[in-house]
């Protein structure tokens, strides 16, 4: 071998061996299952909360209409509605619902939708070593029906949130992920489940919904 062509070839290892060397690798940083539990159960209780206050400050509430109204009844509602999360931050909610209410069988309806959308929203989460601030920003989809029988809670409650967010842990990672979780309430056995995944995580958790 020439020491023109050998030069050359030693050149050209040496420069993939530094390429090798120095390349950055990139990793996924993800959400542990314990993580997306107490993301889910904190989503559950901060959208629940808004939405029934929502619903307990409007004319979105059954007694008003079961006590005016004698002839069947359908119309919308529009909303929106802020709050602080608990480690920082802002969730918002906003969206409309059609309300129905029959006088003959004394049922009364809500369906909602909307969205809602995240800024810097921040949740500690404590365990037996530290606490661990996670905090979300992102937008999602949600649904949520209701249905009472005699002004009383009936059938089965269902909600649905469907989006994304980034993330970002105290720890020092961050990510983004999606979710896609269904909350069913029945009301006949008071029980609360929620379903479905998180940041790659099965959510599967049932409650007590109402206590006694």
């Amino acid at each position: 071998m020439s020491i023109t062509r050998y030069v050359a070839l030693t050149s050209v290892l040496m420069i993939g061996a530094c390429e090798s060397a120095t390349a950055p690798t990139t990793q996924v940083q993800q959400l542990s299952s314990t993580d997306t539990q107490f993301l889910a159960d904190q989503m559950d209780i901060m959208t629940s909360s808004l939405l029934d206050d929502i619903f307990s400050s409007s004319s979105l509430g059954p007694s008003l209409v079961t006590a005016l109204s004698h002839q069947p009844v359908v119309w919308t509602h529009t909303f929106e509605k802020s709050r602080a999360c608990h480690g920082g931050g802002t969730l918002t909610i906003a969206g409309s619902g059609t309300k129905t209410w029959d006088p003959e069988d004394r049922t009364y309806d809500v369906d909602l939708s909307g969205t809602k959308v995240r800024e810097q929203c921040s949740h500690t989460r404590s365990d037996e070593f530290e606490d661990v601030v996670i905090t979300l920003t992102g937008v999602a989809e949600w649904t949520n029906d209701r249905h009472y029988a005699e002004s009383d809670p009936t059938g089965e409650w269902v909600t649905t949130w469907v989006g994304s967010w980034d993330w970002s842990k105290s720890t020092g990672t961050s990510g983004h992920c999606t979710y896609d979780i269904v909350k069913t309430i029945d009301t006949e056995a008071n029980t609360k489940t929620l379903t479905g995944v998180m940041c790659g995580n099965e959510v599967n958790k049932t409650s007590t919904w109402k206590s006694e």
